[in-house]
């Protein structure tokens, strides 16, 4: 008899968790537990997702991840943990030793940071010797711009260089994710040759297609980046991003360069939060634009979807559904692009919703 496996999912009553626990309920076979400190906010969850699915695959169960003792009780008969809370460096020692000390075999995260990727390499080895499969970075951004770039090279090998622009436009962010955008202060990287270097031309305006406009773009940084041209074979990559709205950058600007060394966090929440709510204007969405160019033609891949939370939810439920089909990765630590195959990691999210499209000229 076949064995249905088994996931969990801390945070699944949240906005990207629920729409991840409804992916895997609609398109997998797989058991899904949703867990959190609120067991109420859990029965609710998977109340509506069995109900508006007819299945009955989805339970609840409460979990506090600060409680090491609860987590790995939680973790028992769990084949796959899918993590959709902030992050912090203490909160991931716990996760990880959480996980090498159970019968979980794979782990799968979708929050960026700086704490969590240090409390990863302070743990490599204790990784790498486990049996264990450790996903990080696995959503819309981080996880699909480095997924997009090996695809672009699935259709012309011959692209050398590439660039990667990105809009997010949200008006109801809950202030866990604002609280983590504010965090992030990283420079602009640029890959130019082959080497990465602190990128010069600060601000750019870029034009979006779908309505978004002409934008202005920063430089950014995200780990996923740092070995993607020796695995895609490119010599120069730009990567840029587009703030939410005008006075929303403004509030994040201020508060990195100023308002964070004088006012408490919280503050800056509410301030970024009312800037959302008050200035962003349709259309919404996520949507990443990846250009290549091998010196005679142009190749553009296009990827979208309305919504920010569900187009974080697809790439991670359907690279936990291809890890968990495929099981074929060594023990250790990586990053989405590098688990799962590409051409069926893309025509998978396609299925879910997720808009991709290709042009070349």
């Amino acid at each position: 008899m076949k064995v249905v496996k088994n996931i969990l999912i801390l945070g699944g009553y949240g906005r990207a968790g629920k729409n991840i626990a409804h992916l895997l309920g609609k398109y997998s076979c797989y058991n899904v537990k949703i867990a959190g400190r609120n067991i109420e906010a859990a029965n609710e969850c998977a109340f509506a997702i069995n109900d508006e699915l007819n299945i009955g695959r989805i339970s609840s169960k409460k979990v506090d991840v600060k409680d090491k003792g609860e987590l790995v009780n939680a973790l028992k008969d769990v084949d796959l943990v899918v993590v959709c809370l902030p992050l912090d460096g203490q909160l991931t020692e716990n996760l990880i030793h959480a996980i090498l000390n159970s019968n979980c075999k794979t782990y799968l995260d979708i929050s960026p940071g700086k704490e969590k990727h240090r409390a990863f390499q302070i743990n490599q080895q204790l990784i790498d010797e486990s049996d264990k499969i450790f996903v990080v970075d696995a959503g819309c951004e981080p996880g699909m711009p480095s997924v997009l770039i090996r695809f672009l090279k699935t259709i012309n090998s011959e692209i050398r260089k590439v660039k990667v622009n990105v809009v997010y436009r949200e008006r109801d962010m809950p202030d866990a994710s604002i609280q983590d955008l504010l965090s992030h202060n990283e420079k602009g990287l640029i890959l130019e040759d082959g080497v990465w270097k602190e990128a010069k031309n600060s601000i750019k305006k870029i034009s979006f297609p779908m309505n978004f406009g002409k934008l202005r773009t920063v430089p950014v940084w995200i780990p996923e980046l740092e070995n993607i041209h020796l695995e895609a074979q490119i010599t120069d990559l730009e990567y840029r991003h587009a703030g939410i709205n005008g006075v929303s950058n403004i509030v994040s600007l201020l508060w990195k360069s100023l308002l964070n060394y004088i006012l408490p966090v919280k503050t800056g929440v509410k301030l970024f939060n009312w800037a959302i709510k008050r200035f962003t204007k349709e259309p919404l969405g996520g949507l990443l634009i990846v250009e290549g160019n091998d010196g005679t033609e142009k190749t553009t891949i296009q990827g979208y979807h309305k919504d920010i939370y569900v187009a974080t939810a697809i790439p991670a439920a359907a690279t936990a559904i291809l890890v968990l089909k495929n099981s074929a990765d060594s023990p250790g630590s990586y990053f989405m692009n590098e688990v799962v195959n590409i051409p069926e990691f893309i025509a998978q999210c396609g299925k879910m919703g997720f808009e991709i499209k290709v042009q070349s000229s």
